[in-house]
């Protein structure tokens, strides 16, 4: 490996090319700094676009924990309820005469 190819490596590194998956390719840099910019900015509105999501999401979560927790309530609320009826229909020699 020439000490070039490693000079050009080291470069993309430090600017951040191969995290970005943009490598150089023979003697030049893929990416001038204008393009580069350009791309900075359409990953931080996709960022910004993903956190808002997660942010609608996670409300989303906490609504339907909310919704959740008070049918649990209500259902043990109905089981209570059950528990204090009769278990069984009165038959019909125990109904009062009128």
């Amino acid at each position: 490996i020439s000490r070039d190819k490693i000079r050009r490596w080291s470069t993309a590194v430090f600017e951040g090319d191969i995290e970005r998956s943009l490598f150089p390719r023979q003697a030049r840099a893929m990416t001038h700094p204008g393009r580069r910019a350009w791309l900075e900015q359409q990953r931080a509105r996709e960022r910004a676009a993903h956190e808002a999501e997660v942010e609608r999401l996670n409300a989303r979560v906490q609504e339907l924990e909310a919704v959740n927790q008070a049918l649990g309530k209500a259902i043990g609320l109905l089981h209570s309820i059950s528990e204090q009826e009769p278990d069984e229909n009165p038959k019909p020699t125990d109904l009062p005469d009128s």
